[in-house]
Formats: C-alpha cells, sequence, structure tokens
C-alpha cells in the first residue's frame, strides 16, 4: 500500500556519458553546459504515460521512458544530470537519472502534483501540489518531503530565483502571484495580478518574472 511520502527504487543502471541536455516541455527549458556537442530533448507525453527522448543533431527520437500516468511536467538539474517527472493523475513525482535515462525514484505525492522547479544546487524541489492547495519541499537526497507551504487555492506552475532565496508561484484559485522566503518556508509577499495568473519565468538575473494569464 502506498502511503504519503512512500519512496520506491528501481535498480540504477549504469550511466550514459558525453550529451549535452535540454529540457522541453510547455513552460520550461535549460541550456546544456558549455562545449556541448550534442542535445538531449525530454519531452513528457501526456498520453502515452512516456517521456520521449530525443537526441542528436539533428534530434531524432531514441527511445520512451515508461513515468507514470499522466506525466505532466518536467524540471531538470543545470547539470543535466536529474530529471523530474511530475504526475498529477497518478499522485507521484518520479525521479529520472538523465545520463543513465533511469528512473531512480518515485515519491507518492497526494493532492496532485502539476509542476516542480529546483533550487539552483540541484538538492531540492518545490512541487506545488494543486488538490492540496500547497507546495512542498523535497530533499532529493534522500527522495522525501522535508517541508510544506500552505498557499491559496489550487498552487498551479513555480519558478525559482536564480539566487534560490524566493519560489514564485501562481495559483488557479487566485488573482495573484506567491513570492516565497524558501529560507524560512514562508509565503513572504503576494503580488496581485488583472486576472488568474497561468505560467511564468523568471529572468537570469533574477531581476523579472514574466507571467501569462489565463483566459485573458
Amino acid at each position: 500500500m502506498n502511503v504519503p511520502g512512500d519512496v520506491k527504487r528501481p535498480p540504477r543502471a549504469g550511466p550514459v556519458t558525453g550529451l549535452g541536455v535540454w529540457l522541453l516541455m510547455t513552460w520550461a527549458w535549460a541550456v546544456p553546459p558549455a562545449g556541448a556537442v550534442a542535445a538531449t530533448v525530454f519531452v513528457a507525453n501526456e498520453g502515452g504515460d512516456v517521456v520521449s527522448v530525443l537526441d542528436g543533431e539533428p534530434l531524432r527520437s531514441v527511445r520512451n521512458l515508461a513515468a507514470c500516468r499522466g506525466p505532466h511536467n518536467l524540471a531538470l538539474t543545470r547539470d543535466g544530470k536529474l530529471l523530474l517527472v511530475t504526475c498529477p493523475g497518478a499522485s507521484e513525482l518520479v525521479v529520472v537519472d538523465a545520463s543513465a535515462r533511469q528512473t531512480t525514484a518515485r515519491l507518492v505525492l497526494p493532492g496532485s502534483p502539476h509542476a516542480a522547479a529546483l533550487s539552483p544546487d540541484g538538492k531540492v524541489a518545490y512541487v506545488t501540489l494543486e488538490a492540496a492547495s500547497k507546495v512542498v519541499v523535497v530533499d532529493l537526497e534522500r527522495v522525501a518531503v522535508v517541508g510544506e507551504i500552505p498557499l491559496e487555492a489550487r498552487p498551479h506552475n513555480i519558478a525559482v530565483s536564480p539566487d534560490g532565496r524566493s519560489a514564485w508561484v501562481t495559483s488557479l484559485g487566485s488573482q495573484a502571484l506567491s513570492v516565497i522566503d524558501t529560507t524560512t518556508r514562508a509565503v513572504k509577499e503576494r503580488l496581485p495580478t488583472p486576472v488568474t495568473p497561468h505560467d511564468l519565468a523568471v529572468s537570469p538575473d533574477g531581476r523579472t518574472v514574466w507571467v501569462t494569464s489565463w483566459g485573458s
């Protein structure tokens, strides 16, 4: 029986080296390391229950990774080694070794995990639980929930500032953007928006946040 915070760890596989890594999804992407000679693209295929992997120049489909029921959003560490997959329908966060292309853990997260964002060092993930109206903090070394931040109804997408001090969250149940202090793990500010905010991205220097609006 799965209980909140259960972790399942499949056997690990050997690494695949020599590839720069890109992340392709509906709302975020990651730049491959400088000097990379090839690219890898990961695509969440919600209807197929897999994450597709595309490699090379030009990109071509290489394989599909079994993910979960309805994989929705992806998050990739800056070094391209770890890929997170949110699975709202399965109430899971799937952790993938992006080099080995192997699932290493599954964390049960009741409450419809929608999106994940990573700390700059790749050790912590912040996951929105839309149905539970909170963000959970996940220690990726232990693959365990170590904190939670209550939010307004239906926290949706999330982005972390380049310095890792703040996390910005959109909520489909409000017309405001919540700003989380990642040190205190509390909401430090709420910024009103004209309509319901949906997606967002933080500039590389952390001085600007772009927000898309739902239904505008």
